[in-house]
Formats: C-alpha cells, sequence, structure tokens
C-alpha cells in the first residue's frame, strides 16, 4: 500500500492512509514499511478503518484503508513510502 496522508496519533501511534491494491489487511501482524534510503522498519498494524467503520482485517482492494502503525514515529513516516507484508 502506497501511504497518502500521515497523521500523528499521541498516545495512540501513527494513522495513514491510502488504498489497498491486494491482500489483506490483519491487526496484529508485522508489516514493513519503506524505503527511505535505507533498509524497511518492522511495524505492527494497531487497527483497520474503512469509511470510518474498524475492522480487524480488512479486503476492500481498491478501496481507501486507514491503518493504526505501532512501531514508528511519525516523523519516520512519509507521503509515498510503502507498506508490505514480507510475503
Amino acid at each position: 500500500m502506497r501511504i497518502e496522508d500521515v497523521y500523528a496519533l499521541p498516545g495512540r501511534g501513527v494513522g495513514v492512509t491510502g488504498r489497498l491494491p491486494a491482500g489483506t489487511a490483519l491487526t496484529g501482524r508485522a508489516w514493513l514499511l519503506g524505503p527511505d534510503g535505507s533498509r524497511p522498519v518492522a511495524v505492527a498494524v494497531a487497527g483497520v478503518e474503512r469509511f470510518r467503520r474498524c475492522f480487524a482485517e480488512d479486503d476492500g482492494r481498491g478501496e481507501a484503508v486507514g491503518v493504526l502503525l505501532t512501531g514508528a514515529a511519525a516523523h519516520e513516516v512519509d507521503r509515498g513510502m510503502l507498506l508490505c507484508t514480507d510475503d
């Protein structure tokens, strides 16, 4: 998923938005965030939201989704970065 917007959510983590091109976004699963000029950073998906509804998983391919990340700070995440699994 290519990141469109980044939001700092104090006490919760980092919220990112984008379109889910394929696959399923699962909460609690380790994902990779990159590239930022170095190796990808491991982050965890703490929540997935689509159309203001929360999901434990979301397979809305092509839909705009919001993802709550833990394991990264907002200043480490930029528009255009990729959020993907290691599969």
